[in-house]
């Protein structure tokens, strides 16, 4: 069954900041999740960076998939059409096109571009004979509009965005909230049915979308349950029935699952029979390899749930005469956030003390006292099993919550411990 899967790609950009670019990315990704379709928001910072993520989603599409590249944020015109990166002008012709286009295995695409001079892409699309369709926002020379809140308040939307992708995403839930299909044209002549009336109760002057649709045959769907996957999974001998029962009814969680089960379990039962096997439980790096490749699996388990985390281990490395614990990371993975943001690489070095101490004043006074590294979340964790918050900031205000590890705010604020 054919799946409709979405790149994104958006970025405010200084000085020329636009209010609604974040805002725009998200309510995109939530629309279209809540149809079970996979969505990927490209965190590239330069244009090679953006071509290999492009050709790595591409490579995951399956025969007759749809894929939808979606882009909010600036752009400039001459001869050719850009884009942005932070302040990176992307030929939208030689980088994105051209990695979509090259790829024989895509027959349908859909662009949907909320941009300045946004008509320019359709030029490209004339001589095609495959289903490459667009929407986009503005004529060859009309710009694009965000949203003031009063605007957002007049169109009764919580939080204010650009107006082409406010009705592109109300477009998408009204049709396909009554509807299992929904015809491309369908959908663009109702974000063009939706502006014209917008513009007229309301005295504005929101350009009207440009749609090109090369075949009348493309349509988008709800993502539904992919039978195929789930057979396989009950084929497999470490699958067990009572957890694919679970989630037989639920669609969103069959590709989950099934990376879940292929991409983490198969892995823990790899690792273990390699160490098993060739006995490396004693040969630290090795070790170190296997279980990083385990944090790997870990970490993209959350970013299929759009959450960017870090992942480490730490292991017990010495125990003092007062009978405390001291752990050190073993195996750290970094988030996206550390990587592109180009970080410095935190270190494996720190020794954090670990005891019995529950009170977090009493927690700081150790610290001070004897010069250590301490996190309250550890000895937590240690007492109860876990230690789950997703706003340390707040913890920490209100003394619920204590880390002395260096510049920790830096790079996360919510933290689980096991």
């Amino acid at each position: 069954m054919a799946k409709c899967k979405v790149f994104l790609l958006g970025r405010d950009y200084i000085p020329h900041k636009l209010n609604c670019v974040n805002n725009d990315i998200n309510t995109v990704i939530a629309t279209f999740q809540s149809y079970n379709y996979i969505t990927y928001h490209s965190k590239a910072n330069d244009k090679l960076e953006l071509v290999q993520e492009l050709e790595k989603f591409i490579c995951d599409l399956e025969k007759n998939d749809i894929f939808i590249f979606y882009y909010a944020g600036h752009a400039k015109t001459n001869e050719n059409y850009y884009l942005y990166i932070d302040n990176n002008e992307i030929d939208f012709d030689s980088f994105i096109y051209k990695t979509i286009k090259e790829n024989k295995s895509i027959k349908n695409v859909l662009f949907v571009i909320d941009a300045c001079m946004s008509a320019k892409i359709l030029k490209s699309f004339q001589i095609l004979k495959d289903s490459f369709c667009a929407f986009v926002s503005s004529s060859y020379t009309d710009k694009s509009y965000e949203m003031t809140d009063v605007d957002a308040q007049q169109i009764n939307t919580s939080i204010p965005l650009g107006f082409f992708t406010h009705f592109f995403t109300k477009s998408i839930d009204k049709l396909l909230s009554l509807n299992e299909k929904v015809s491309i044209q369908g959908l663009g002549d109702s974000i063009e049915k939706d502006i014209k009336e917008y513009n007229k109760n309301f005295n504005k002057d929101i350009p009207s979308p440009q749609i090109q649709v090369t075949n009348n045959n493309f349509s988008i769907n709800k993502n539904n349950l992919d039978y195929e996957k789930l057979q396989k999974l009950q084929k497999c001998q470490y699958s067990y029935p009572d957890n694919i029962q679970v989630f037989e009814e639920k669609d969103f969680f069959i590709n989950f699952l099934t990376y879940l089960h292929e991409g983490f379990e198969h892995t823990i039962i790899e690792i273990e029979q390699e160490i098993k096997n060739k006995q490396i439980s004693t040969n630290k790096e090795k070790l170190r390899l296997l279980i990083g490749d385990l944090l790997y699996k870990i970490k993209e388990i959350f970013l299929h749930c759009t959450l960017d985390v870090s992942v480490h281990i730490k292991l017990i490395h010495k125990m003092d005469n007062d009978n405390n614990i001291y752990l050190k990371a073993f195996c750290r993975v970094p988030s996206e956030y550390e990587t592109n943001q180009k970080l410095k690489i935190r270190t494996q070095e720190e020794s954090f003390i670990l005891n019995y101490e529950q009170e977090i004043n009493e927690i700081k006074i150790l610290a001070e006292k004897d010069e250590i590294k301490v996190n309250s979340a550890y000895n937590q964790a240690f007492m109860n099993n876990y230690w789950i918050c997703n706003n340390l900031i707040s913890a920490e205000t209100n003394d619920c919550f204590y880390s002395n590890s260096k510049d920790y705010k830096n790079y996360y604020n919510s933290l689980a411990v096991f």
